[in-house]
């Protein structure tokens, strides 16, 4: 876990520090936002989240995780772009 504390964030300068992990290959689980201000993140990498899927070795979810994968993988490359969108949001 990664803890941002909310005034950095509300800054133009600081905002990089929490908008950096959606730009990142890990799976944003939870945002937790304490009373003093501070941001909670969870996170998890591709193969921990969809552990409990991959264990099955079932070839057809496997194919389409991986395919799911690779949407993904390209939409946060190319920095969320519009022509990704339907290949990532629509599969």
């Amino acid at each position: 876990m990664k803890i941002i504390p909310f005034e950095k964030v509300a800054r133009v300068h600081g905002r990089s520090s929490f908008l950096s992990l959606l730009e990142n290959e890990k799976l944003l689980i939870r945002i937790s936002v304490l009373n003093n201000g501070c941001f909670i993140t969870e996170t998890k990498n591709w193969n921990e989240y969809w552990q409990v899927l991959t264990e099955l070795d079932c070839t057809e979810i496997s194919d389409r995780l991986y395919s799911l994968y690779a949407a993904w993988s390209v939409y946060i490359k190319s920095g969320f772009a519009y022509s990704q969108k339907q290949e990532y949001c629509f599969r």
